[in-house]
């Protein structure tokens, strides 16, 4: 699993062009933004929380495609030719502020501003390359290799030294997002905190050492 790559500084510049006109929306921890099938109206920047994206299938089976921050954006099917319906679903991993941005007026941010409108394809170049690596993850890791790719990606523990955060997502959720079971998700987060890789100390945290464990990196 990879967090997407939507870089704080896109964000940045679209708020910045949208001046007075910007308006923020709350939601409550574990809230529904959308679901998949609504109408998508919006693009939105996270001011402050984070976001997961899930799909699902008949048979009641979830799948976490993205975990989201602040000053990332989502929602972004709104700006296709013919808009879609939303193809996933998104939900509040805590309490959550986000900024609101109609399709039109994302538009002519767009075309009015050359430099947005690079970062912003640089950032959708980004995020297909990284569903490209979940699907070679899928296909080359097994499922403790791939739980570690997830933990280093969404806690962006670039540094081998050091403990990141990990935002507030269930066994449950890990499990989703990796594709196995969350009883071999906690087999497998009982086996890294033994070894010193992980610890729950104000909430769990993953050191980047744990990065030397996947075979090939």
């Amino acid at each position: 699993m990879h967090l997407s790559m939507r870089p704080p500084f896109v964000s940045d510049l679209v708020l910045s062009t949208l001046g007075p006109t910007k308006r923020t929306l709350y939601f409550r921890k574990r809230q529904l933004i959308f679901a998949v099938g609504d109408r998508s109206d919006f693009i939105f920047v996270i001011e402050h929380g984070s976001v997961k994206l899930t799909v699902g299938s008949r048979g009641g089976k979830e799948a976490v495609i993205a975990v989201l921050d602040e000053k990332q954006f989502f929602g972004e099917e709104v700006l296709f030719a013919n808009p879609f319906s939303r193809c996933s679903n998104a939900i509040a991993l805590t309490d959550l502020q986000v900024a609101p941005i109609e399709r039109n007026a994302m538009l002519r941010v767009l075309c009015r501003h050359r430099e947005v409108c690079e970062a912003f394809i640089s950032t959708l170049v980004g995020s297909l390359a990284h569903l490209n690596g979940e699907l070679a993850d899928s296909l080359l890791y097994n499922s403790e290799q791939r739980l570690i790719r997830a933990l280093l990606s969404i806690s962006k523990a670039s540094e081998p030294d050091g403990f990141q955060r990990v935002p507030q997502l269930s066994q449950q959720d890990l499990a989703n997002m990796i594709g196995t079971s969350r009883q071999r998700v906690n087999t497998l987060l009982q086996r890294f905190k033994k070894l010193g890789f992980i610890d729950y100390c104000d909430g769990l945290r993953v050191h980047g050492s744990i990065r030397g464990l996947v075979r090939g990196d």
